[in-house]
């Protein structure tokens, strides 16, 4: 009887001394997280620099620029500044877009493109380095004898629900082509704060360790079906309200998948960055820069199933546009190499889509002729 005793004394403290240690251990692994990621903050050269630039360069949050928040720039406004040496500047038209002067009504015979969206679209040193004004010179290039224009129609911090309530002001200048290209909002405004208001028990006490969230993050979250069935059922389902309007004016959509960083591509200390830009910048308090980048996968996933269902263009980007820091400067935004490289998949597609449409809008304007 003794020894029985004995015995499960000894089972019962080693089970104690285990979890003790385990305790200890647990411990000193959250502390050791919390050390690196303060250590990031405060010496990976790619956060100190970013810090300096985020806020001009990618969003260009300017209060003299904004004549509604995230929603609407002022009309003929202009930012300039220098950076490393290197002149930024924004020019804002007679709508309030970053492009040259439009002509309103539309003159005729001019095929119109319109570039949507956020700050993907509206990012570049110059107007002349947007994406929606470089594809404009290689379309110009290759289709000398189309009237054709490119409007850069991005606003930053647009997401597909602002979006869908622009519908009208889009259709108002009578484009021919509407090119859509985001998800980074709606992934990062929208759906992160739903995740901090709707995740419970133990998923949302484990989370609060910064040792368990950076390792086990995946397990952390609502799993790929959920994260899907939330994007389908709003970002997705604006994205095809939109083309559903656009089509009763006979206005094309096209919808590219969204690109992100290769992370085989990336070395540790630019890992370590584009998690830091993540959580200060993109409210990705608990979230890890893997698990962001299955999410942006699931969007294009069901964004490209979406479209081939309904028949709707489909330009995949992301697909084709592989890179790390040479193509991007932080989670979404384009270097002047990776503006370029989407520049290329775009024109790539459109070269071969535009001459059907080209052959529709002309007989479209002569039988308007006739009439």
């Amino acid at each position: 009887m003794k020894r029985d005793r004995k015995k499960a004394f000894r089972i019962v403290f080693g089970v104690i001394i285990a979890l003790v240690w385990s305790g200890l251990l647990f411990c000193a692994m959250e502390v050791y997280e919390r050390v690196r990621w303060r250590r990031i903050q405060i010496s990976n050269e790619f956060v100190l620099e970013e810090q300096s630039k985020h806020a001009r360069f990618t969003q260009a949050f300017s209060d003299s620029l904004w004549e509604d928040p995230w929603s609407t720039y002022k009309k003929n406004q202009e930012v300039t500044f220098d950076f490393n040496g290197k002149r930024f500047q924004i020019k804002t038209n007679n709508l309030g877009l970053r492009d040259h002067f439009v002509v309103i009504p539309k003159p005729n015979g001019l095929f119109r493109i319109l570039c949507v969206r956020g700050s993907t679209t509206v990012a570049g040193w110059t107007n002349e380095t947007t994406y929606p004004n470089l594809l404009e010179k290689r379309l110009k290039d290759t289709f000398p004898d189309v009237s054709l224009e490119v409007i850069n129609c991005g606003v930053s911090g647009l997401n597909s629900n602002s979006e869908l309530e622009k519908i009208g002001d889009y259709l108002a200048l009578n484009p021919d082509l509407i090119l859509e290209y985001n998800a980074v909002n709606d992934i990062c405004w929208l759906y992160f704060p739903y995740l901090e208001r709707n995740t419970k028990g133990w998923r949302r006490l484990l989370r609060k360790s910064r040792f368990l969230n950076a390792r086990m993050n995946w397990n952390l979250l609502p799993g790929e079906y959920a994260i899907r069935t939330y994007l389908e059922n709003t970002t997705i389902k604006n994205l095809l309200a939109l083309h559903d309007a656009a089509a009763v004016m006979q206005v094309p959509v096209a919808f590219s998948s969204f690109s992100r960083p290769d992370l085989k591509l990336l070395n540790r200390e630019e890992r370590e960055f584009l998690e830091c830009d993540l959580q200060q910048t993109w409210r990705g308090k608990y979230v890890t820069l893997e698990s962001y980048c299955r999410m942006v996968d699931i969007y294009n996933r069901s964004l490209r199933d979406s479209c081939e269902r309904k028949g709707i263009t489909y330009i995949p980007v992301a697909e084709n546009h592989h890179g790390g820091l040479n193509y991007f400067i932080d989670i979404c935004h384009g270097t002047d190499e990776g503006i370029e490289k989407k520049v290329e998949i775009i024109f790539d597609y459109l070269k071969t889509y535009l001459p059907c449409q080209f052959k529709a809008f002309e007989m479209y304007k002569s039988d308007a002729n006739r009439n």
